[in-house]
């Protein structure tokens, strides 16, 4: 008889299995990214019909077979059922999971990004800041764990000596900040402010509990976001579907 395990976990995603089960991809505090079919979940008189939902923080019982986890039961501690209720918060909560799912390996250590995604999550809920700045917020964090950390204190240029403090620029393809000498010796030099350097600062060095304790202008939020935007697409060879969306609600026309 398989042996029961108790986890406490975040579900990135859920995919229909058959007429009633489901497969969920889960960030487990104790087994790292795990799957697990919950058998019946989708019955309407299923026990484990709420727990198998995306989002979904909880405690799960589960059993091992040969290759695969099976849920048993659950016990929910988080639902965001928020996040459903608004198609922006929803799909901005989509495109974290979906990130985090392709930045993640079966059975790999995640607790530091499963603290990171339910703090994001959670951020989505209160609207207190803008969704675009948590992004860039959980963006850059999760950047950096995942060892793409851009170089923001200092020139990237080759024996470069020169001050970066009055006209800076960002270059994906260089992987941080350039003076003005250096920035004219690549094509994809962004000019940024002295702001949005500082904001780039204070998130990679801020301990999670301090990630979201800031507020922005929408000026830096625009410039920090664009950055981002150009850095990903240049150090991730990957199309995220939730970001198009998004994309595609903050400019309809």
């Amino acid at each position: 008889m398989s042996q029961l395990l108790k986890v406490t976990g975040l579900i990135l995603n859920t995919m229909p299995i058959g007429e009633n089960d489901k497969r969920l991809v889960m960030l487990t505090k104790e087994k790292g990214k795990i799957n697990a079919f919950a058998k019946g979940s989708r019955k309407s008189n299923s026990s484990l019909l709420g727990i198998s939902q995306t989002f979904t923080i909880g405690e799960f019982l589960l059993y091992k077979g040969k290759s695969s986890y099976s849920v048993s039961q659950g016990n929910i501690i988080e639902s965001f059922y928020n996040l459903r209720n608004d198609i922006e918060k929803l799909s901005y909560g989509l495109y974290f999971n979906e990130f985090v799912d392709y930045i993640t390996d079966e059975e790999m250590e995640t607790y530091d990004i499963m603290v990171i995604l339910y703090k994001s999550l959670l951020e989505l809920t209160k609207d207190v800041l803008s969704h675009e700045l948590i992004k860039c917020i959980f963006e850059l964090k999760l950047l950096s764990i995942s060892g793409l950390t851009p170089q923001v204190i200092n020139c990237v240029g080759h024996g470069c000596d020169h001050s970066i403090n009055n006209q800076i620029y960002f270059s994906p393809s260089q992987g941080g900040l350039l003076c003005k000498a250096h920035s004219q010796l690549v094509k994809d030099a962004i000019p940024i402010d002295e702001s949005t350097r500082y904001t780039m600062q204070y998130i990679l060095s801020a301990n999670t509990n301090k990630l979201y304790t800031f507020k922005t202008s929408d000026t830096i939020t625009k410039n920090l976001s664009k950055v981002l935007d150009r850095y990903i697409a240049y150090h991730i060879d990957y199309s995220f579907k939730t970001l198009k969306f998004i994309n595609n609600l903050d400019n309809p026309y």
